[in-house]
């Protein structure tokens, strides 16, 4: 029993390794990745109601790898008026290309944070979503 245990040790510790080892033999590749912006106005905003509402975008890329989280990119749109963004059939586009992307030690997440200002009142939410593994290009809409 004690050689099989002193046989075990080794195996699992060189198990252990393996993954590491395997890195240093055949590192993963980076990619390259797309995420794409699109952004429009939902809802019909030309009634006197929406005269003086507002509305900023501000577009955003994270990079978490294990317990740290860093922004990559950060983009603002800012058309002013709600009445001055497109409607949805002419969105207006952001198009952001990320290489060295090592797919399999960190995720990337396409984020959007919208801020209203109607009359001096305010209201901002925001949304993200993880671009998967695998695929080279995310498409995120954001609407008005």
């Amino acid at each position: 029993m004690k050689k099989f245990l002193l046989l075990l040790g080794p195996v699992l510790f060189s198990l252990a390794l393996q993954g590491n080892v395997r890195e240093m033999i055949t590192p993963e590749k980076p990619v390259q990745k797309t995420v794409r912006f699109s952004i429009y106005a939902s809802s019909n905003y030309s009634k006197s109601l929406y005269k003086q509402s507002k509305a900023k975008i501000i577009l955003s890329i994270w990079r978490y790898k294990g317990r740290s989280q860093e922004q990559i990119w950060e983009g603002t749109v800012d058309a002013g008026r709600l009445r001055n963004y497109p409607s949805a059939e002419d969105p207006l586009f952001r198009e952001v290309n990320l290489f060295g992307v090592k797919e399999h030690k960190e995720m990337l997440v396409a984020a959007y944070k919208v801020m209203y200002d109607s009359k001096g009142s305010t209201l901002a939410y925001d949304r993200g979503y993880i671009v998967p593994v695998g695929d080279s290009t995310k498409s995120v809409t954001v609407r008005l």
